[in-house]
């Protein structure tokens, strides 16, 4: 069997939370959001003044709220919303129209934000996924069926299913598909969009509930002390359990799947359960892959599998000791169950969070007692996801949607060949465009800095570069190809043996031979590559969503001259991996290291 990998000469940018899902969040929790509600006495976050002549003050009214903004009339309506209003629940995927994750409502009819200019939305009635209410019967049904995986493109997803159901409330498999077919789910999550939007329209003609799943609503839990019980899990005095959760989550459910292995041990209730994601550390590292902290190979449950269940089961004994001791009783007559400690014999019963400081002190067991298959509860049972209701509510943050404060932005012109070169390269006219702050060379490539995204892209289009584009220049696919199909011919290492398959063929009674051809696949996740450097002299934070934490940390401690240790990587969701944010040489992060250590102030590179 020949395969062949082809088109490698192209050239594609490919499209590669804080912590603490589970619970009611704010998702700009100390980002920076920029505009004026009118009405409103303050201006949220800074904005650095604009001249008057190149732009305009804009009136907007966006979810029932009236803004006005200072901006170029023809930045695209999708970066105001998320650089201006901070709202980011509307995503930047392909900024061409085509794949549907900036939909927004524009008077009732669903839109492409990315190709608008902010002036023509003046005057008109602006929705986001912000501005769908959390009790909307889509949102959920949304929530009902789990509808998201990595979540990235569900809320254009949820505003067509929206505008779609206003027009008409019954629709056909036929119609959804006609109304959604310019959404790309790059997860395959089509059947349980279908699905929810059926729910969703049967639960609004007749009037029913929705049942399953769960909305975001209510104000934030009022903050309290939480105490570690061991590296994996925190426990509150209010009952509120946090899993620390060493794996990326990607849309492949971990932040789902591995809190079960805590719960499941663990005796609390799935509800109580809040997600944050683990820093670097050995305690986090692979089970299986030695001194590396990363995800794939789809190992993440196979790797946790003992080690979860083992902190869950230790701190449960750990909260039945303490609670045996404020009692002066036997732990042998005590039990844990749905988050709370009961002595059968006399009835009594203690929640967690009263004994999460006093077990937090106990020594941690060394061995514990690991449920029987026959008494799992959590383990095998279909379990609502933990961060479905941010990612259909719009709340989810992903590595583009952080923010911190004086923060800049940049984006990248690269070589057009693999192994390109910078030869020449004049900034004047990338300095002329309104926002741009600077165009420094890094490496091979040149990096248009500016006060946001638009900004840097204009910036980076009016970019003149001359490129060497060195031993490559004259790679083709069709070169590639000739060249695969003579390696096809010469013997190859043989990975594994088993039966004598040479035999096999010649007693064969019939025998088929065929070629096979597919093409250079790239991975394409829908949220664009991006990364956040904030480096000072004494430490350096890294804000993405990566599948190799450690990887990332130690090329950006070698780049910025720091320890290790001094590297913080703070994981957010992922809008899609399929291994392209899993890159022992860390690229994308180094490269982002590489800008902020020339610019000397915040920076987040995305990729376009």
């Amino acid at each position: 069997m020949l395969i062949l990998f082809t088109s490698l000469r192209t050239f594609l940018n490919i499209r590669g939370r804080p912590a603490g899902i589970g619970f009611k969040t704010s998702v700009h929790a100390g980002h920076p959001i920029f505009g004026k509600s009118l009405g409103d006495d303050e201006i949220r976050g800074h904005r650095p003044p604009v001249p008057d002549e190149e732009v305009s003050m804009i009136l907007l009214e966006v979810n029932g709220k009236k803004y006005e903004v200072k901006a170029n009339p023809d930045v695209p309506l999708l970066w105001v919303l998320r650089e201006y209003l901070g709202l980011t629940g509307t995503k930047y995927g392909c900024g061409k129209s085509l794949c549907g994750a900036c939909t927004v409502h524009i008077d009732g009819k669903a839109e492409r934000s990315c190709q608008i200019p902010v002036s023509n939305a003046q005057g008109k009635r602006i929705i986001t996924i912000e501005g769908i209410p959390e009790d909307h019967p889509v949102k959920k049904a949304w929530n009902a069926v789990d509808a998201p995986q990595c979540g990235y493109c569900q809320p254009g997803q949820i505003m067509d299913a929206v505008a779609l159901l206003e027009k008409n409330p019954n629709p056909t498999d036929a119609d959804i598909d006609g109304a959604v077919s310019g959404n790309l789910c790059r997860c395959g999550t089509y059947q349980r969009i279908r699905r929810a939007i059926h729910l969703a329209a049967e639960a609004m003609a007749k009037g029913k509930q929705i049942v399953g799943g769960r909305i975001l609503k209510g104000a934030e839990p009022q903050p309290v002390p939480f105490f570690a019980m061991n590296p994996y899990l925190r426990i509150g005095t209010d009952g509120r359990v946090v899993i620390i959760v060493n794996k990326s989550e990607m849309g492949q459910g971990v932040y789902t799947s591995l809190p079960m292995l805590v719960a499941e041990e663990l005796e609390v209730d799935w509800w109580k359960i809040g997600i944050e994601a683990a820093p670097v550390g050995p305690e986090y590292y692979h089970a299986q892959w030695g001194v590396i902290q990363g995800t794939g190979g789809s190992t993440s449950v196979l790797s946790e599998w003992d080690r979860l269940r083992k902190a869950g089961a230790a701190a449960r004994t750990m909260l039945i000791q303490a609670a045996a001791e404020m009692w002066k009783v036997d732990p042998r007559n005590c039990r844990a169950d749905k988050g709370s400690v009961a002595h059968e014999p006399t009835h009594r019963r203690l929640s967690y969070g009263d004994l999460a400081e006093k077990a937090s002190q106990m020594k941690p067991p060394q061995d514990v007692t690991l449920k029987q298959p026959r008494e799992f509860k959590v383990i095998g049972k279909s379990m609502s996801r933990l961060d479905t209701p941010e990612k259909t509510s719009g709340e989810a943050v992903f590595g583009i949607d952080v923010k911190v404060p004086e923060m800049l932005t940049a984006v990248v012109a690269r070589p057009p060949v693999f192994g390109g070169k910078v030869k020449s390269f004049n900034a004047e006219k990338a300095k002329a465009v309104h926002g741009v702050k600077e165009v420094v060379q890094v490496d091979s490539v040149v990096a248009v800095v500016g006060d946001d995204f638009w900004s840097a892209k204009l910036g980076r289009e009016a970019l003149e570069i001359t490129w060497d584009e060195g031993v490559h220049a004259k790679l083709s696919t069709e070169g590639m190809r000739e060249q695969y199909r003579s390696l096809a011919k010469t013997p190859g290492v043989i990975a594994r043996r088993e039966g004598d398959s040479e035999e096999a063929l010649r007693k064969a009674t019939r025998q088929i031979s065929a070629e096979y051809e597919v093409p250079y696949l790239a991975h394409a996740p829908m949220e664009t590559l991006n990364c956040l450097v904030d480096l000072r002299a004494d430490r350096c934070d890294i804000r993405t969503g990566t599948q190799f934490q450690s990887a990332d940390r130690d090329a950006a401690a070698q780049i910025a001259g720091l320890r290790p240790e001094q590297v913080k990587i703070h994981t957010a969701f992922l809008g899609g991996g399929f291994g392209r944010r899993a890159n022992p040489q860390s690229d994308f992060v180094s490269e982002a290291v590489r800008v902020a250590k020339a610019v000397k102030k915040p920076v987040k590179v995305i990729w376009t």
